[in-house]
């Protein structure tokens, strides 16, 4: 009987099903991105994609920096966003106490490029300082 009982717990245990891989425009979006100027100066943002599911993405900030000044990511409330039919997809940073204007970025995803065409940090448009911008995905999930 004791045999019975310990082969019992060793019993395999069912298979845990993968999650099924992102379709949909939003799935453009997923991993982590890391944004900076390419010209030099300026912020630098890390967004990671978590999930995706048709045309939405869900998102977090992982790193926000102005010059050697960080902000802890906890401050920040989760991103939501979507992927138009053109594959263009408008990011929105939020802080959790809203103590500063969202952050804004329209961007479009070519492989593991983004292609940065509007930044908005904190009300200044960083397009319009003469900031070229370049976000690399350093990651898929």
């Amino acid at each position: 009987m004791a045999l019975v009982a310990l082969l019992a717990g060793c019993a395999p245990r069912a298979a845990i099903p993968d999650q099924p891989a992102p379709t949909g425009l939003g799935a453009l979006m997923v991993g982590t991105w890391d944004i900076w100027a390419t010209t030099g100066g300026g912020p630098s943002l890390g967004i990671t994609v978590d999930s995706a599911q048709g045309d939405r993405y869900f998102a977090r900030v992982t790193r926000a920096f102005a010059g050697d000044v960080g902000e802890d990511p906890a401050v920040f409330r989760p991103i939501e966003g979507t992927v138009s039919p053109d594959s263009i997809a408008n990011v929105r940073i939020m802080r959790g106490d809203a103590s500063t204007p969202a952050w804004e970025l329209t961007v479009r995803p070519v492989g593991d490029s983004l292609v940065v065409s509007a930044y908005v940090w904190a009300g200044e448009d960083q397009l319009a300082l003469g900031r070229r911008w370049l976000g690399r995905r350093s990651g898929r999930r």
